[in-house]
C-alpha cells in the first residue's frame, strides 16, 4: 500500500499537466498527461480496481491477436486490493461519431467487418468479448485500426458475433436516440451490414433477437451491474424503447 501511494505521488508531481476526461459515471478516472502523451486510469474503489484488471486483460488478449508487444502499449500498472492504475500510450487517429446517421459511418463500419473478422472473431464456443464496442471505442488511421476501452472484457461461452452485432446495432440505434426519429435510409444499410455479418457463425440468438440477449446479459454480468447502479444510460439496449426495438426485430426476421 505505501509503494502505491509514493508512486501516485511520483505521478502527481511529474505529470502536474494532466486533463481530466469527461465520460460517462464510472469507478475511475481516466487522465490525458500531456507531457507524457498517454492516458492514465485512477481508481480506489474495489468496482473500479475490478474494471482496470479486466481491462489489462483485454489490452494483453487483443494485442496478442495483433502479434503486438504490450510494453509498448501499456507504459505503466499497479494493482492493489483497492487501489489501481493503469497507463497506456496515445493511439494517433480520429473516431467517428457515434451518435451520427449510420449513412455517414457505413464505409467504415463495413470495412470494419474484415477487421473483426481477422483480429476478433472467433468460432469456438467459448470466446473472448469486449463488451461495449460502439464507435466510441474505435480509433481509426490511415494505415490501421484500434479498439479501446476494454473495461468489460470476458470470455463467455456461445458468444460468436456478439461485438460486431452490437457495435451494427449501436450504429443504427444511437443516431436513433439522438434525433428522436427513425430514419429508413439507416434501416436499410443497417440491413446490409446485419446480413453480412450473419455469414459468420454468429450465435442465432444474437443474430434473431439481439435486444433481447443484450439486455439479459448486461443486466446478470456482474461489472455491468456495478455501472448499473451508477447509470444505465451508457448502454443504449436498455434505453431505446420497446416500440422501435420491436421494429428493428422485426426488419431482421423479414430481411434476414
Amino acid at each position: 500500500m505505501k509503494s502505491f501511494k509514493i508512486e501516485m505521488l511520483l505521478y502527481k508531481n511529474i505529470f502536474k499537466k494532466k486533463i481530466l476526461i469527461n465520460s460517462h459515471k464510472n469507478f475511475y478516472k481516466t487522465y490525458f498527461l500531456r507531457n507524457n502523451k498517454s492516458f492514465l486510469k485512477t481508481s480506489n474503489t474495489i468496482k473500479g480496481v475490478r474494471k482496470i484488471i479486466l481491462e489489462k486483460k483485454g489490452y494483453q488478449w487483443y494485442l496478442k491477436k495483433q502479434k503486438k508487444k504490450v510494453k509498448n502499449f501499456i507504459k505503466s500498472i499497479n494493482i492493489k486490493k483497492k487501489q489501481a492504475h493503469i497507463e497506456f500510450k496515445r493511439i494517433e487517429g480520429y473516431q467517428l461519431k457515434s451518435w451520427a446517421p449510420l449513412k455517414l459511418n457505413y464505409k467504415k463500419l463495413k470495412s470494419f467487418f474484415y477487421y473483426y473478422k481477422k483480429y476478433l472473431y472467433s468460432s469456438n464456443k467459448n470466446c473472448c468479448v469486449h463488451g461495449d464496442l460502439t464507435l466510441d471505442n474505435i480509433i481509426f488511421n490511415k494505415s490501421n485500426t484500434f479498439i479501446i476501452d476494454w473495461e468489460f472484457f470476458n470470455k463467455k461461452r456461445n458468444f460468436r458475433g456478439y461485438d460486431l452485432a452490437y457495435l451494427y446495432l449501436s450504429a443504427l440505434c444511437l443516431p436513433y436516440l439522438h434525433l428522436k426519429k427513425a430514419s429508413k435510409y439507416d434501416e436499410s444499410h443497417f440491413l446490409k451490414l446485419w446480413k453480412l455479418l450473419s455469414t459468420l457463425n454468429v450465435n442465432n440468438k444474437i443474430l434473431r433477437d439481439p435486444f433481447n440477449f443484450f439486455e439479459s446479459y448486461i443486466k446478470k454480468d456482474k461489472v455491468f451491474k456495478d455501472s448499473l447502479g451508477i447509470s444505465k444510460s451508457k448502454f443504449f439496449p436498455l434505453i431505446t424503447n420497446k416500440k422501435y426495438k420491436n421494429r428493428v426485430k422485426r426488419l431482421i426476421c423479414e430481411k434476414i
